[in-house]
């Protein structure tokens, strides 16, 4: 098991490290499971098999790590409040609703939180040539959308992720390309096995 940071940005010296680390821990755990089960691709299942193995991976690099525990989180028409430019007032600041958080990490020093997206082989299967790619930009924004929603005293950085497993290896091009949209991304896996990309933002993408 491998990794690339297809995009890299500066502007994320905190937040990327912290990637890079709970994802040397992750081919760390991939490759165990290779071995026990050869034909299992935990990122090409759903959504909980891939959280759940970046959190077994970031276990392994030392962080402190939860996953799918329950908070309160702002309402869906504060968020598009907020987007829309209008000043919150002190009822936005109250409707919350209860939740979960995808996954939160603490080194020691610092915590981090993500929520996750996965983009799935059947939202873009016999859709047209463009559907992969409006799959992206569209799982992509609600994880950001759903990282905007978990209040500032959960973690000191937070960002979204987009878990996207390569269906269709003739589409490499365009998903490196999509990397490009997003503030980081690594490819992780085995070009004879399986390939995934995990796309990190914290800001909507057109």
């Amino acid at each position: 098991m491998q990794r690339e940071w297809v995009k890299l940005n500066k502007n994320f010296s905190v937040v990327q490290p912290a990637i890079e680390k709970m994802v040397l821990g992750t081919l760390e755990i991939c490759s165990e499971l290779a071995e026990v089960a050869p034909t299992f691709r935990p990122f090409h299942d759903n959504e909980n098999a891939g959280v759940s193995t970046l959190l077994a991976g970031a276990a392994r690099a030392k962080f402190s790590a939860v996953s799918e525990y329950p908070i309160d989180k702002r309402a869906w028409e504060v968020i598009q409040k907020k987007r829309d430019g209008k000043r919150l007032t002190k009822h936005d600041e109250k409707n919350l609703v209860q939740g979960r958080a995808d996954l939160w990490l603490h080194d020691g020093l610092r915590a981090f939180s993500f929520e996750f997206k996965k983009t799935s082989e059947r939202d873009w299967r016999n859709l047209g040539k463009t559907a992969t790619k409006n799959d992206l930009v569209r799982m992509m924004n609600l994880a950001i959308g759903d990282i905007e929603r978990v209040l500032p005293d959960e973690y000191h950085h937070s960002i979204g992720c987009l878990i996207a497993p390569v269906f269709d290896h003739k589409k490499d091009d365009l998903y490196r390309s999509f990397a490009e949209k997003c503030a980081l991304c690594v490819l992780i896996g085995n070009p004879k096995f399986y390939n995934v990309y995990l796309y990190f933002s914290n800001k909507p993408i057109g």
